[in-house]
């Protein structure tokens, strides 16, 4: 993308847009830098503070919710992949980046309690950062969920990079397969590029494209968590996700491929004799059950997802429990606590996501986000304390099993487990403890 980029170029020039059966309308759009627009603790995170930045507004049809997106170029995909890595090593949920508010003619405005979904990909040398707010003073529907909103955000400007990007001399290829791929996982349908051919014969494909796309299936495989079935059924919308286009010739390389690579690992795996790290994480969020701690592996794509799902997980945890003040192995603070709680006996959750295992799968270790559940009128500190708890635990939980984690015992931090070799099971028993 050129430095006169205009937002047009990023986000489309229609006003009107339609992903899938959901439509919008873009209310602003403007381009500013890093130093205007990055909270005061993340711009050193960028010298260069002019790096530019472009934002767009945006409402659903039912006037439900309002979405802000903002996109950042640094200046190659080494400086954004660190970028990123700080902004989550923060473990805020908070915002990275000053959104564009709609305009006062709008009518529009955003609430005073802020967003209530955020999340953010990195796609080559660009951070892309969304915020999901209710459209404060209009109607509500339940029609929309602010996560879908949020996930269609995250996509309308990567097709705008997409589109210049292949045009344009490529960038320094990231030290890690770009953590969108984790996406694909989603099994979300996306709207067709209208930009990318549709007559039926492939187009050039870049070295840079097929390194691109091959590394993100490598990954879907190496993961661990998708059967060969699914990855190979799923492979013609993966390319279509992946690169903005269909290409049939890449599809039928990579259903070769991934064939090979599941053959490759499955005999790899059929000589690990010993109690692999992958093992001894899995046995250590089994029996953070017992701690009344949802656990949870590769949930969803960001952060934001795998608090939604650890939300949904701890309903099912607290029945499952069948909570019992008589004999339940708790004090009586703490069984009174539950007993007021609206998670009832869960504590609260641990968890990876897509992008973390996508990281982890490339040996740059393993982040784990953990904490408690909000309560209402709980707080600041009590509900930190609360999450720096439930880390104690879940580190001490993980420690019996072998597995070292670095913290720094605040709520803010995310643990880290340092780099392993990744080799989670699929066909063959651990060995006993």
């Amino acid at each position: 993308m050129s430095e006169m980029a205009t937002p047009e170029e990023l986000f489309g020039s229609a006003r009107s847009l339609r992903i899938q059966d959901r439509a919008y309308e873009i209310l602003a759009t403007d381009a500013v830098t890093w130093s205007d627009t990055a909270a005061p603790e993340l711009r050193p995170l960028l010298p260069d503070g002019d790096a530019p930045v472009w934002r767009a507004v945006l409402v659903d049809e039912g006037c439900c919710l309002l979405g802000s997106v903002a996109v950042v170029r640094t200046r190659d995909a080494a400086a954004a992949h660190s970028v990123y890595g700080d902004i989550h090593r923060a473990g805020t949920r908070a915002s990275c980046v000053a959104f564009l508010e709609p305009p006062d003619h709008t009518g529009f405005a955003y609430p005073p309690s802020g967003g209530n979904w955020r999340s953010s990909v990195l796609w080559r040398n660009y951070i892309v950062l969304a915020e999901v707010v209710a459209a404060d003073g209009h109607t509500r529907t339940a029609d929309l969920r602010p996560k879908d909103m949020g996930f269609d955000l995250l996509t309308i400007p990567i097709r705008g990079i997409r589109r210049i990007a292949w045009a344009a001399p490529a960038p320094a290829p990231a030290p890690v397969a770009a953590p969108i791929a984790a996406a694909v996982a989603d099994d979300r349908e996306s709207e067709p590029d209208d930009t990318a051919p549709h007559d039926g014969r492939d187009d050039e494909l870049s070295d840079e494209e097929r390194e691109y796309v091959v590394g993100a299936v490598s990954v879907m495989v190496r993961g661990g968590f998708k059967n060969e079935a699914d990855i190979l059924e799923d492979l013609p919308h993966t390319v279509c996700e992946l690169l903005g286009r269909d290409h049939a010739g890449l599809t039928e390389e990579l259903t070769l491929f991934t064939s090979e690579l599941f053959r490759s690992e499955k005999a790899a795996e059929a000589a690990w004799h010993d109690v692999t790290t992958n093992d001894a994480i899995d046995r250590a969020f089994a029996d953070l059950r017992a701690e009344r701690i949802v656990a949870l592996q590769n949930a969803g794509l960001t952060q934001s997802d795998g608090w939604s799902d650890g939300e949904e997980a701890a309903r099912s945890l607290a029945f499952d429990l069948e909570w019992d003040a008589d004999t339940a192995d708790i004090d009586d603070e703490a069984r009174e606590a539950a007993a007021d709680s609206r998670w009832g006996p869960v504590r609260g959750a641990v968890f990876y996501h897509g992008q973390d295992l996508a990281r982890a799968v490339h040996g740059e270790g393993l982040y784990l986000a953990f904490g408690a559940f909000a309560e209402p009128g709980r707080a600041r500190a009590d509900h930190d304390a609360a999450s720096a708890a439930v880390g104690h635990t879940v580190r001490e939980v993980l420690a019996r099993h072998g597995v070292a984690v670095e913290w720094d015992e605040t709520a803010g931090q995310r643990l880290f487990v340092p780099p392993f070799a990744w080799r989670r099971r699929r066909w063959t028993r651990a060995p006993a403890r």
